[in-house]
């Protein structure tokens, strides 16, 4: 053991830490220490006044809830007593079996909770409105002034309309029913208890009023609330996420409850309503035997290591039957409040944390900063990065001297990148290559650019200039080769060689060439727009682009090498791009670069030709761009009528071709290409090619 520790107290004892590590350290340990003090103590007071709202938001959201099932109730038992009026006082024709059915199935569309709506009167006669579960409104007539006694059901669609009609034996008779009988024993409006309506097989109370006429009892008048219905009212009230809220009586009976939604269908003609200690939920039971022995309407209690808070009402219009409203959530549920204030205070303490580390970090910075700069600039400086400027000043002499001492040799080392690209000795630095003779092949993308005319250009135009102009131009070019991470070889006049897939290999160096010849061309555009109001030349610029293996590598003497690209694939490129100005476009590829791209950019094809000193046939194409929005004509149309146009000229049918090749220009109006071939098809209708010729265009120049 002790052996262990003095290892470890040894490899502690050689670790390098930084300055600021070490201050920022002894700040933060000290804050988190001071602030876990002050979260600590105020938790306990927290947690305290938390305990408080959580029973004070207990009992207002349970006599909320109460309050809410109340003015569900209360409208069922007033609407019953108000339309018995209606009926007593002959507002409402009992008679009128038409008038009694509209009324009826208002009645019941006008609250949620309404299962039915109905009248019985002393004869046995019945009229009954029920609400179906889609919203439509089923009528039950019974009639008993009519032989032989049977039961009319009319049935309507959710709009109202009638659907149809059925007639079935008679076997109801509205007087023996228990809403039919309370009403008439209590001679007032009254609530029934729990019982099985029929024929639907349900469970539910009704509120029944009778009407007296002459203080005769002539019938009575019901609103049904199904048990189902009050399932579905209460699975709708929530206090907390996992509350749960039901109706249960005084004997356990379990009325109303989320769970109940489920299983209306066990609850038959047995009348046999769940007790409360079969539901599911555990935790309620606990609940209520302790309410049934303390008789308390607020507590709390424990259940398998968790505390619940409960509270108990009973429902005023239904306190004859002993039905309560019962409300019970885990006491972490309420915890939320704690936890948003905890909360709060993290956040504060965290914020109060970063200002403290932003002002000493600050004050650290006065002295590590400078020192952090400095060792910045000589990695740049390693990776042969000297585009930065300006020293790194300090109160520190020393620091000021090797800051004087770095920027000198950064300014001589910028004076001698402009003879040895900066970009290329990045990428030998990242590649790890050592500058050394030799070389090796690789599959490159090789470009070539050219100036057209510009020996014509140059004699016209001042040379210093012109010097100023071509500076202007190869900075602009260079960078775009550059962003797509291109290795420009060499300046060679007016052009520029450039490869893509070393010295770092590249996934797609064809994509990269393609963007970054679209580049070339649209900064090139920009340059001739500005140059055009100053008076100076247009820069016409010819590109060509060839994929295929090279040898590439440091080819030179031993007292100058250059990073450059040898073989046959190199002297296509620099042909290919002559080839513009013939076709008048600015950008052509060959076939191997097509096969590589064709999917990624919008190409066309030129013409099948054999480059000068080549017995090889290759297929040429103009890269258009890189999204097929940015082209001003239908190219597919004009590809199609082309390719039609090409066929026919390969195959001699000069006149088919010429008149394909009008259409292309129909197509595309500034087109170079189609009238090059009207042209050819023209010499070769008056002058024919010899029998051997296979459509292919031998150039013999470059």
């Amino acid at each position: 053991m002790s052996t262990y520790l003095s290892y470890l107290y040894d490899k502690a004892k050689h670790t390098i830490i930084t300055l600021r590590f070490s201050i920022l350290a002894i700040f933060i340990v000290l804050f988190i220490l001071t602030m876990s003090i002050f979260l600590e103590v105020s938790y306990i007071y927290f947690s305290r006044l938390t305990l408080r709202a959580a029973y004070l938001l207990m009992n207002q959201t349970s006599n909320s809830i109460l309050y809410e099932l109340q003015s569900q109730l209360r409208p069922a038992y007033e609407k019953s007593e108000f339309s018995a009026s209606l009926i007593e006082h002959n507002l409402l024709n009992m008679n009128n079996q038409d008038q009694l059915i509209l009324f009826m199935e208002e009645r019941v569309k006008q609250s949620p909770i309404f299962e039915g709506s109905y009248w019985g009167d002393e004869n046995g006669d019945f009229i009954y409105a029920r609400k179906e579960l889609d919203g439509s409104v089923t009528s039950e007539v019974i009639d008993r002034k009519k032989m032989p006694n049977q039961a009319l059901y009319i049935y309507r669609d959710p709009k109202g309309n009638e659907t149809k009609r059925t007639i079935v034996p008679l076997d109801y008779d509205p007087r023996n029913r228990p809403w039919y009988v309370l009403a008439k024993q209590n001679k007032k409006t009254s609530w029934t208890n729990v019982y099985l309506y029929m024929p639907e097989n349900i469970l539910g109370i009704t509120a029944g009023s009778p009407v007296y006429k002459n203080n005769q009892l002539v019938g009575v008048f019901g609103l049904d609330i199904s048990l189902a219905n009050l399932s579905r009212y209460v699975a709708n009230q929530k206090i907390t996420e996992h509350s749960l809220i039901f109706i249960v009586d005084t004997n356990g009976r379990l009325i109303a409850s989320s769970e109940l939604i489920e299983k209306e269908n066990q609850q038959t003609k047995s009348m046999n309503l769940q007790d409360i200690s079969t539901i599911s939920t555990s935790w309620i039971f606990p609940s209520f035997a302790k309410y049934q022995k303390h008789k308390q309407s607020e507590f709390s209690y424990k259940y398998k290591g968790q505390t619940y808070l409960a509270n108990y009402q009973i429902i005023p219009d239904l306190a004859a039957y002993g039905w309560l409203i019962g409300i019970v959530a885990p006491e972490a549920d309420f915890m939320g409040e704690l936890n948003a204030t905890q909360m709060i205070y993290i956040v504060l303490d965290i914020i109060v944390l970063i200002i403290g580390i932003f002002l000493v970090s600050q004050m650290i910075t006065r002295v590590v900063h400078p020192i952090k700069l400095l060792v910045k600039e000589t990695i740049k400086i390693k990776n042969f990065y000297l585009d930065t400027s300006g020293r790194i000043y300090s109160r520190i002499k020393e620091v000021n001297e090797l800051s004087n001492a770095i920027y000198s040799m950064k300014m001589g080392l910028r004076s001698f990148q402009k003879y040895v690209p900066a970009a290329l000795v990045r990428q030998l630095i990242e590649a790890g290559a050592d500058v050394e003779m030799g070389g090796t092949k690789r599959e490159l993308a090789i470009m070539f650019t050219d100036i057209q005319d510009f020996t014509s250009i140059a004699e016209k135009t001042e040379p210093n200039l012109l010097i100023e102009q071509i500076y202007e131009y190869f900075e602009a070019i260079s960078r775009a080769i550059l962003h797509e991470k291109g290795t420009i070889d060499k300046y060679i006049g007016d052009s520029i060689m450039a490869f893509w897939g070393a010295p770092v290999p590249e996934t797609d160096p064809c994509k990269q060439a393609a963007r970054a010849a679209l580049h070339i061309d649209h900064r090139v555009k920009a340059l001739n727009e500005r140059w055009i109001k100053q008076g100076k030349p247009n820069f016409i610029t010819r590109i060509g682009i060839h994929f295929g293996e090279a040898i590439v590598g440091n080819i030179g003497s031993s007292e100058r090498l250059n990073y450059t690209a040898l073989g046959d694939n190199v002297n296509i490129s620099s042909r290919l791009e002559a080839l513009g100005k013939l076709y008048g476009v600015s950008t052509i590829v060959t076939d191997s670069v097509y096969e590589k791209i064709k999917d990624k950019f919008i190409l066309r094809q030129l013409d099948c030709v054999t480059l000068k000193g080549k017995s090889t046939v290759s297929n040429i194409y103009e890269l258009i761009a890189e999204d097929i929005h940015s082209v001003t004509y239908d190219i597919e149309s004009y590809r199609n009528v082309f390719s039609q146009a090409f066929a026919a000229y390969q195959k001699r049918q000069w006149q088919e071709a010429i008149s394909k090749f009008k259409q292309c220009i129909v197509i595309y109006p500034y087109d170079h290409v189609a009238p090059v071939f009207i042209k050819r098809c023209e010499q070769f209708a008056a002058t024919p090619p010899p029998t051997n010729w296979s459509g292919i265009w031998h150039l013999g120049h470059k």
